[in-house]
């Protein structure tokens, strides 16, 4: 650590870390994890792949189409209470599986989209959703009753459907 480091707190290493990070993901075409470990290499900071990992979900940093890594303001702004805009934008872009049971929906995407994906359901407030749990390529919806989760499916869809027409 440099003597600038030693003084600095690890949130505020953390902070710099990742301020860095959406610098090179927003700056430069980058593709995977350890070429981001590399640009932070070459401005001093020196991490592990697995912090990267951590923090670029963290700052929701999401793959486009193409392949590149993309700052989530790419797609839209943070989201904010009862804005559908990121997950309109998320379901027409991902692969989408909608299961039913009971009181509850389990959403199937692609593998490390589940938290982004539960994130903007959260922003969405709807008054359906008593709360999300997000694994890796799955959300768990938990729905007031059997007619919220009728009711939420069809939202979903219908956001599909907004975005594809």
């Amino acid at each position: 650590m440099s003597t600038v480091e030693e003084k600095m707190s690890r949130p505020e290493l953390k902070r710099q870390r990742q301020a860095a990070i959406l610098d090179i993901v927003g700056g430069d075409r980058i593709q995977t994890q350890v070429e981001v470990v590399h640009h932070l290499a070459e401005r001093g900071i020196r991490v592990t792949q697995a912090t990267v990992s951590r923090d670029m979900v963290e700052l929701g940093l999401l793959k486009g189409r193409d392949g590149w890594y993309i700052r989530p303001s790419t797609l839209n702004p943070i989201p904010f209470p009862g804005d559908e805009r990121r997950l309109q934008r998320l379901a027409a872009d991902l692969p989408l599986q909608i299961d039913e049971a009971a009181q509850l929906i389990v959403l199937r995407t692609l593998p490390g989209y589940a938290h982004s994906l539960a994130v903007a359901l959260d922003a969405c407030c709807w008054e359906e959703v008593v709360g999300t749990v997000a694994g890796d390529d799955t959300v768990l919806v938990a729905l007031k009753n059997t007619e919220a989760r009728e009711r939420f499916r069809d939202k979903i869809l219908a956001l599909r459907m907004r975005v594809q027409d």
